[in-house]
């Protein structure tokens, strides 16, 4: 009786694990119904890509408190445009091309929050996906992110 007890408290306690867990995957999770998939793009240069269009932005603006958004990279980078940030991951959901306006459509299953708006790293990296079709230069090398960045202005 005493190991039927402990059988079904190890498979009870390993049952709540799962549930709170969840499954585990390495597989993005759609946001709003769509299917966000990730780039072949390197980290490193996705990290470099982040940080210095980051750095240039504090260096004319200053830190914002909450994150960055599209409306502030496309005040200081005269080469962005809207259509740049059509599919662009934000903590509080996704950023899509509406009637030519960028428009965070937000996810349902979010808690809300005063950053909703900030540029996730999954979303910078779409963002670098993005400028690299457009502007026709890899995005594999530093030296290939310096160029994008010198093409965007700023």
């Amino acid at each position: 009786m005493k190991i039927l007890i402990a059988l079904l408290s190890i498979v009870a306690i390993l049952g709540l694990i799962f549930f709170f867990m969840g499954p585990s995957s390495s597989e993005p999770s759609p946001v709003a119904g769509i299917d966000i998939n990730k780039s072949d793009l390197d980290f490193e240069v996705v990290e470099y890509f982040s940080d210095e269009l980051q750095k240039k932005f504090v260096a004319h603006v200053g830190q914002p408190i909450e994150g960055f958004s599209p409306d502030m990279f496309l005040d200081i980078f005269p080469g962005l445009t809207p259509e740049d940030f059509d599919g662009v991951k934000a903590i509080g959901g996704y950023y899509e091309i509406r009637n030519n306006t960028i428009v965070l459509t937000e996810d349902p299953d979010s808690i809300k929050t005063s950053a909703d708006h900030a540029i996730t790293p999954e979303g910078m990296e779409t963002l670098l996906g993005a400028l690299s079709k457009r502007l026709g230069i890899p995005a594999e090398t530093k030296g290939d992110i310096d160029r994008i960045l010198e093409r965007i202005g700023n």
